[in-house]
């Protein structure tokens, strides 16, 4: 375990339930009895819900079992402004700029271009 998260006393002991269930489900992938794969199907989870709670434990022992904390925005707009979508709308639909290839100081790539278009149009 590379770092400890919260000790386990500093979890609710709803929390603490849900950590210990969780290691009880993932326990036989951990102990590598089981591949984390088999441990998904046995328990109905997708394999990645799995994967994750062992990357977790590992990580940061039981208390990285648990939920992870609550948003701090959850139940606020997180809507950009109006003004700001309509400026991204425009920017997006511009015309790219032409490279600096394009502005060279001779101008003579604008010059063999035209007579390029200019020949193949004859």
């Amino acid at each position: 375990m590379a770092e400890a998260a919260l000790p386990l006393i500093a979890l609710s002991e709803q929390q603490r339930t849900q950590a210990l269930e969780r290691f009880e489900i993932i326990r036989p992938a951990v102990e590598k009895e089981l591949s984390q794969a088999q441990v998904a199907r046995t328990h109905h989870l997708a394999t990645s819900t799995v994967q994750l709670w062992v990357k977790q434990y590992r990580e940061k022992g039981l208390a990285g079992l648990t939920k992870p904390a609550k948003r701090s925005d959850k139940g606020k707009s997180r809507r950009l402004p109006e003004q700001t979508v309509t400026m991204l709308k425009g920017l997006a639909l511009q015309t790219p700029l032409r490279s600096a290839v394009a502005y060279s100081s001779s101008g003579r790539l604008d010059r063999q271009r035209t007579r390029m278009e200019t020949s193949m149009r004859r």
